[in-house]
């Protein structure tokens, strides 16, 4: 419908994104008359139960509006070759939606409490799942609008992520030209002079760095 009408919205929610994929789910079985996605052989009911959820959330994204999933917390246990099993905090979507969304989402925020208070955490962490592939947003943010607004357009963020990558840059130039052994030369000391005459420090973190 709202492809095919005029109306003022910019964003659309959809609350919960689990029920999207039941539904979509309800859907697909009716449709090939079976109860579940594993009678059909090969995988294929599952495959067909991805394709339709992929096939209408991309509908909805081509309508140019902004998308919002909400999805509830639960504990997993992560296992990695080599490594203690883990549990973390993460959404709650099956598998095949998971992967659908989390291929779309420039972000994936998780909300919690922290010291009494309602927080966005926005970091990849081990212990929660959450990103933020625009790069804009602070680790931590109040769960306020607002809040979040100021954060996402805040020029003084922007500066400062710039700043910590142009460090990143620069270390990995001093890494390359010390890899390259230069006979009867210190590079240590060619390093931290360069800092010295450019920065006026040899302590990037405090230099000035024009971004």
């Amino acid at each position: 419908e709202l492809n095919r009408t005029k109306h003022n919205f910019r964003t659309i929610v959809i609350d919960t994104a689990d029920n999207l994929f039941m539904f979509c789910n309800d859907y697909v079985m009716k449709k090939q008359h079976i109860e579940h996605a594993s009678d059909m052989e090969w995988g294929k009911g599952w495959e067909l139960l991805k394709t339709e959820f992929r096939r209408g959330i991309t509908k909805i994204t081509q309508l140019g509006l902004g998308l919002i999933f909400i999805s509830h917390s639960q504990e997993r246990e992560i296992k990695k070759r080599g490594q203690e099993p883990q549990t973390k905090l993460t959404y709650t979507l099956p598998g095949h939606a998971r992967q659908v969304i989390t291929a779309l989402a420039d972000m994936i925020l998780f909300m919690t409490f922290d010291k009494g208070q309602r927080v966005i955490l926005t970091k990849p962490s081990e212990e929660y799942e959450a990103g933020d592939r625009t790069g804009r947003l602070p680790e931590v943010i109040p769960l306020d609008y607002d809040k979040f607004l100021t954060a996402f357009y805040s020029t003084d963020n922007q500066e400062d992520m710039a700043k910590e990558k142009l460090i990143i840059r620069i270390k990995k130039a001093e890494a390359v030209l010390a890899e390259q052994k230069i006979d009867n030369f210190d590079m240590e000391k060619r390093k931290l002079n360069s800092r010295k005459v450019h920065l006026k420090t040899e302590n990037l973190e405090e230099a000035e760095l024009s971004v």
